[in-house]
């Protein structure tokens, strides 16, 4: 089975990965650095695990070397880290091959994703594809890669290369 993310709020991850750096290595004192109940503290640092910035075995929470470079870059170079480690994720590859193949997926295909990745039963699977959805969208206001509709994402036609470097 794989995880998909439950951490809607893809800024939160990025908090959360700076705050570790400044020392923040429980999800106790991590919750209440972020002002998160000790279960989100969970889903924002298992997010931040699912994207190689932090390892939170043995109940403490470290930076990755590449959390590390996450935090020392700045500006677009951070955006680009996090966009690539974003994409690294199965159900996002999967979401972006289909992309570039068709220009566009539906909401309905990204919950079938889910579903089959997860093995998530519907329900669940359409509450995470909110968060799937929410990570989509910071995206494209960051990149502009692809743009959010009411029912999918639509590939920019303009930016098919660019994404086929991400997805290198």
């Amino acid at each position: 089975m794989r995880k998909i993310p439950q951490a809607n709020d893809i800024n939160k991850v990025k908090k959360l990965v700076e705050a570790i750096s400044m020392g923040a290595n429980t999800y106790v004192t991590v919750a209440g650095i972020m002002g998160f109940n000790e279960r989100q503290s969970g889903y924002y640092a298992e997010a931040a695990e699912m994207l190689g910035l932090v390892d939170t075995s043995n109940g403490s929470y470290k930076l990755t070397k590449t959390g590390e470079e996450f935090v020392a870059a700045s500006g677009m170079a951070k955006e680009i880290i996090l966009a690539s480690k974003i994409i690294d994720i199965k159900i996002f590859r999967q979401i972006f091959v289909k992309l570039l193949e068709n220009n566009r997926i539906s909401n309905d295909e990204i919950i079938f994703l889910i579903y089959n990745i997860s093995e998530l039963n519907e329900t669940t699977s359409k509450r995470r594809a909110s968060t799937i959805l929410a990570w989509l969208k910071w995206i494209s206001n960051e990149l502009s890669l692809i743009t959010i509709e009411r029912d999918g994402v639509s590939l920019i036609a303009d930016n098919k290369e660019e994404l086929e470097k991400l997805l290198a």
